[in-house]
């Protein structure tokens, strides 16, 4: 099994240790430089596409670096219309795909930091679309205030 702890030295020595067991990496690699191949795209233009530099979309492709950030499976996946849980080996759909996002950390930390937030989440899990409007509306009006 593969964990990823991303941005930690942690979640660079697992990879490195697939690695040179001729594991994981390899199999990356090889399903990258695949889809790069079967989409007919140059380096070039997925790195336009992506924003990652052609070198370094090379050494992904070619399994010549230890390491390829797992945001950077996602922007790639995305620019060549795969599923990056394909690209880890991860199975598709069956797996939940943890991807960073800045919205969605906020609103974690706010039902940690509030209570009040949690229960309000809590009730509303079962509420209909039109009594979550009605409440949006009614919070709307008390802020205006």
């Amino acid at each position: 099994m593969l964990y990823c702890i991303f941005g930690t030295t942690q979640y660079t020595r697992i990879v490195q240790l697939h690695r040179k067991e001729g594991g994981i990496m390899n199999e990356i690699s090889a399903k990258l430089l695949e889809l790069i191949t079967s989409k007919n795209i140059s380096y070039s233009d997925l790195s336009e596409l992506t924003g990652i530099p052609k070198s370094a979309l090379q050494r992904y492709a070619t399994g010549t670096t230890d390491k390829i950030p797992v945001d950077r499976i996602v922007k790639i996946a995305n620019a060549l219309g795969a599923d990056p849980r394909d690209i880890l080996g991860w199975g598709s759909q069956d797996t939940p795909l943890i991807v960073r996002n800045e919205e969605l950390e906020e609103c974690i930390n706010i039902l940690h930091e509030r209570p009040e937030m949690k229960a309000l989440f809590s009730l509303s899990k079962k509420a209909t679309k039109e009594q979550i409007e009605q409440t949006i509306k009614i919070i709307e009006a008390l802020n205006k205030d």
